[in-house]
């Protein structure tokens, strides 16, 4: 953890190998939390362990949740790409065809071809995010724009144990007020991404949960074919929550050189999550979220 953060940041572990994704020239056993950030007050490890199996028998009811009230989206192309609108709205468009950046992933590790970039799609529709609490697609999705209401969008295919849908998000997302009546959950079956091309100051208001996976930006550098300008950014802020099955992770360093990632990053937790988080959304703790209908 080497930036800042106002609120818990917890592992389940109490050491951990890491990476040059993570800060180490070469694979090293540290700290369940570590780093030169802060608050390290707020750093706990081992902490309780979360049941992410638990929400993958979620994805059900999520599923009917979105066919009943919601937005359910089939198994089509590529995926689809959500913009919402400041004006309350969202824009589901259907994506045809994906191109390519090489990234990093400290996992496989190998650098790999990175679908991400839309290429062609087409508009589905616009709807009212106060008539769709939910949005659940059985693909990939890519999530961009300014929010304005509740929602939770989920990228999960059936059967859960054999398929791993992931989120892109290609541009910022942010809230149209900080005041908690806006809300979006992010739950991906896999991972959660955020793609080579984003904005320099990048920021993300919502609360990402990757199921079975990571939220993570690739290594983009020269040793993986993707020299320029687009590696390393400003500035990374998310408001809102960040939950991983794995390690979440968005810088790489070479020689103590930061060579794919942000120069500045502020994780700040969103407090309106405690007890009015997004509709639908897993949660954990003295309040549950179990069901949710604007009338």
């Amino acid at each position: 953890m080497d930036g800042t953060n106002t609120a818990r940041v917890t592992s389940a572990v109490s050491t951990y190998t890491c990476g040059s994704e993570t800060g180490c020239g070469s694979p090293t056993t540290r700290p369940g939390v570590w780093g030169s950030g802060g608050d390290q007050s707020l750093w706990s490890f081992p902490d309780d362990y979360i049941a992410f199996n638990t929400i993958a028998f979620d994805f059900s009811d999520m599923r009917d949740a979105a066919i009943a009230d919601g937005l359910h989206l089939p198994n089509q192309y590529q995926g689809y790409h959500l913009i919402f609108n400041s004006s309350g709205t969202v824009t589901v468009r259907r994506v045809t065809s994906v191109g390519s950046y090489q990234g990093y992933d400290s996992e496989s590790p190998t650098c790999a071809n990175r679908p991400q970039r839309i290429l062609s799609e087409n508009t589905i529709g616009t709807y009212n995010v106060s008539d769709t609490p939910i949005i659940f697609a059985e693909n990939h999705l890519w999530v961009e724009g300014t929010v304005k209401g509740r929602i939770t969008v989920v990228a999960a295919r059936f059967p859960v144990e054999s398929n791993y849908m992931n989120i892109w998000i290609p541009n910022n997302i942010l809230y149209t007020t900080d005041d908690g009546s806006d809300a979006l959950g992010l739950v991906a079956q896999h991972d959660i991404y955020f793609t080579r091309n984003i904005p320099e100051n990048f920021r993300v208001d919502a609360a990402l949960l990757a199921q079975s996976g990571k939220i993570i930006r690739h290594g983009y550098f020269s040793g993986c074919g993707s020299a320029g300008s687009s590696n390393v950014k400003d500035s990374l802020t998310l408001n809102g929550t960040v939950i991983s099955f794995e390690k979440s992770y968005w810088n790489f360093t070479q020689n103590n050189n930061l060579v794919s990632g942000f120069t500045t990053r502020t994780i700040n937790y969103d407090g309106n999550l405690l007890f009015a988080p997004p509709p639908f959304f897993p949660t954990s703790g003295e309040y549950e979220f179990l069901n949710w209908k604007e009338l």
